[in-house]
């Protein structure tokens, strides 16, 4: 009971118009409880679970069938469906113990037997009795008692979805089928029988699932009902079928003296067409498709191929034609002067050109005690000069006198014939200074000349020299 109380409660939340607990009868909570403890497979929470089980459906219903009355049969009903429509599944609109309990008691309804009907005539009619609501349904039952399928390949049959529930085959016969147990039960059937193949979607006894349903069906838990009926909860025979409450109780005109029977009346069957699985009917492309994808695939390749060629020959192009533009001349030239500064006329500011003066020898040039140095630079590559110049060592020179200064030569040690003591050398007097005198050497060493210049000399004698930044000066005698 407890079980029962904690599942009601994981019922109700979440739903604005469901019944309350309390609001169901006391043979009903005990019907709830005691269905759901009569099934293995399902959690007491599992609200889908147990809305498709067909033993707590078929254990529900036989109980509120025989321990409730019609009242409280129709709140665990309503209750019922909608904890079932919460988590999109169905619930039976119906009370009763499956099958004998569906079955009507004949004992007790009031009947007149119509006149028997000819055995030429297999056609099923209705006809009304003294009691208002029971319709007689004449001629034979008819055995649907297909052969097993267990064995059988399951086909997918071609049907376009025409519709079914037309002309004859809306008309209610009794038909009569056996299960794998040897019961016989005999029920109302509407559509597809053997004597009707026109009101079957494919041959009757064909274990096939069909891609679309007919249009005067619909889809439901993946299979076609007819419209206004719903799966019912458990097997009729070998095959779980659709059903649907007629208005009037149906019953047979004539019931085989078979043991055991159980006769349903007050509900209507027709056969359920189950649907090919939706995963199974992705996986099939369609022929176009199939050839459509690769070459979809080939194309791009292509065009891949195509622009990475096209990129690769721009690219060399422009490689090419930056290294014809670049400069291959080695060594460059030289820029071309122009002809207005290699022939302009000196101005007035400008100096005479000392090249003509002379100077000591091996200076380049000098004028005024200034180095003249050529006006124009040398070549800076000569092609008739293929071979390389040979060089040839060149005795040590004579030391030189610089134009300038003769301070080093009064001052600097080397210049010393004994290497600490100056010796002076006089200069000619009102003469330039001029090119120092080797002195003698010893047996054992050159020593260059020194010169001197301890004598004083005035300024008619020789020119002013200046010393270098930071050097003493001499004074001047006499």
């Amino acid at each position: 009971m407890k079980l029962f109380i904690v599942l009601l409660h994981f019922l109700c939340l979440g739903l604005v118009d469901a019944i309350s607990v309390q609001e169901i009868p006391p043979c009903a909570q005990g019907c709830l409880s005691n269905s759901t403890s009569a099934q293995k497979s399902c959690s007491v929470i599992d609200i889908a679970c147990l809305c498709s089980s067909s033993a707590y459906v078929s254990a529900l219903s036989c109980c509120l069938y025989t321990q409730c009355n019609s009242d409280e049969q129709a709140l665990a009903i309503q209750f019922n469906k909608q904890e079932c429509t919460a988590v999109n599944e169905t619930a039976p609109d119906f009370v009763g113990c499956s099958p004998a309990g569906l079955s009507s008691a004949l004992a007790s309804m009031s009947l007149t037997p119509p006149a028997a009907a000819p055995s030429t005539q297999p056609a099923s009619t209705s006809s009304s009795s003294s009691n208002p609501s029971i319709s007689t349904i004449s001629g034979e039952p008819v055995s649907e008692t297909p052969e097993p399928t267990a064995g059988k390949p399951i086909t997918a049959a071609s049907f376009v979805g025409a519709p079914l529930m037309t002309g004859s085959c809306t008309v209610p016969y009794f038909a009569i089928t056996t299960d794998a147990a040897g019961r016989v039960t005999e029920y109302p059937n509407v559509g597809c029988s053997p004597d009707r193949p026109d009101c079957c979607a494919y041959e009757y006894g064909l274990n096939a699932l069909i891609t679309r349903c007919p249009q005067d069906y619909f889809t439901t838990a993946s299979a076609c009902c007819p419209l206004g009926y719903q799966i019912y909860y458990t097997a009729v025979g070998q095959d779980t079928p659709c059903y649907s409450v007629p208005a009037t109780t149906l019953v047979p005109a004539s019931t085989p003296a078979i043991a055991g029977l159980t006769l349903i009346t007050d509900h209507v069957f027709s056969q359920k067409y189950s649907l090919v699985p939706q995963q199974q009917a992705k996986n099939k492309f369609p022929p176009g498709a199939k050839i459509a994808i690769p070459v979809s695939i080939w194309v791009v390749i292509c065009i891949v191929c195509l622009a990475t060629f096209f990129w690769v020959r721009r690219r060399r192009k422009a490689r090419r034609a930056a290294e014809a533009n670049r400069t291959t001349t080695f060594p460059p030239e030289e820029p071309v002067l122009s002809q207005m500064s290699m022939s302009r006329a000196p101005t007035a500011h400008e100096l005479d050109s000392p090249e003509g003066q002379t100077g000591s020898p091996g200076a380049v040039g000098v004028a005024n005690g200034w180095p003249i140095f050529p006006s124009s630079s040398p070549p800076a590559y000569d092609p008739n000069a293929a071979g390389p110049v040979a060089l040839q060592k060149q005795p040590p020179s004579i030391p030189q006198e610089l134009p300038g200064s003769t301070f080093i030569h009064e001052h600097h040690p080397v210049f010393s014939p004994t290497g600490s003591v100056s010796a002076p050398t006089e200069a000619t007097p009102g003469s330039p200074p001029g090119t120092p005198v080797q002195a003698a050497a010893t047996s054992t060493e050159k020593r260059s000349p020194v010169l001197s210049s301890v004598t004083s000399r005035s300024d008619a004698q020789s020119p002013v020299f200046v010393s270098p930044l930071s050097s003493p000066r001499l004074p001047k005698t006499g």
